[in-house]
Order: C-alpha cells, then structure tokens, then sequence
C-alpha cells in the first residue's frame, strides 16, 4: 500500500508542476506547500526526498499537524496546495464550506 500512495502522489506533483524530464530548467522553480495529516510525516518526507532529487526545479514545504488543527489554518485562508486530511469529518467541513476546489481520497492511513 505505501508504494501505491508514493506512485500516487508521485504522478499527482509531476501533473500539477508539468515536470517532463528530470534535468528541466532550475531556473524556474516550483514550490508546493503541502498541508498533512503528522501521521503522514515519515512517508511524505521520505518522498519529498526523492521526488526533489528527481525534479530539482520542484521545491515542496511541508506543514504536519493534526487534521483539525490544519483546517482551521486552512479556514483562516492560510495558503497551501494541497491538503492530506487523516480526518473524513474535517475533509467534509472544508469541501461543504467551499475551501476544496478538487479532491478525491488517494492515501489511507491506519492506526496501529
């Protein structure tokens, strides 16, 4: 399941940064905030890793915390690109309040 969340995400930033190659220009830099759940800490990271030396022109920042504790910053128009909610609930508070502009569940996270 973890390969399949990486490729997941993988293919989602190559989408939205329209990375073709891995030596594209550096001279145009991309940044990604990406808010998500601490849960997701360690595979995210790891990730970042990767993806990064893959395509050095994308920068991503990270901001973990609590799913709720993310959707307040998102309701107070924080900025970010993308959002992983551990949490349905605040996922639905911010769809039903217009905060998602596109969403789909791609990742899951289990307690152990």
């Amino acid at each position: 399941m973890a390969k399949k969340a990486c490729l997941l995400l993988l293919s989602l930033l190559i989408i939205l940064t329209d990375c073709t190659s891995p030596k594209a220009d550096t001279g145009n830099q991309v940044e990604f905030t990406i808010s998500a759940a601490a849960s997701m800490t360690d595979r995210l990271l790891a990730l970042k890793e990767r993806f990064e030396h893959q395509y050095p022109n994308v920068k991503i920042n990270y901001n973990f915390g609590g799913s709720g504790t993310l959707r307040k910053q998102i309701e107070k128009r924080v900025p970010i690109d993308i959002f992983f909610s551990a949490s349905e609930q605040d996922y639905k508070l911010l769809d039903e309040a217009g905060f998602i502009k596109k969403g789909q569940a791609i990742l899951q996270n289990h307690l152990v």
